[in-house]
């Protein structure tokens, strides 16, 4: 169940940093595992970019 809410928080984080065109383009043409082969970040930053919005939307305490 968890993953289906950290999937959704994933979508909006980059609906709301890369833009919704890039969510569609992610849709439409990732057949594999790669997502963030289509985002202008490496894993590392994109991981950690997530991070911190999680906790700065969400007011999480690190």
């Amino acid at each position: 169940m968890l993953s289906y809410d950290w999937g959704g928080s994933i979508v909006k984080y980059i609906d709301e940093t890369y833009g919704f065109d890039t969510v569609l383009n992610i849709i439409r043409n990732c057949g594999s595992d790669d997502v963030i082969g289509f985002i202008s970040d490496d894993k590392g930053g994109f991981e950690n970019n997530w991070r911190n919005w999680l906790l700065d939307t969400y007011k999480i305490i690190d």
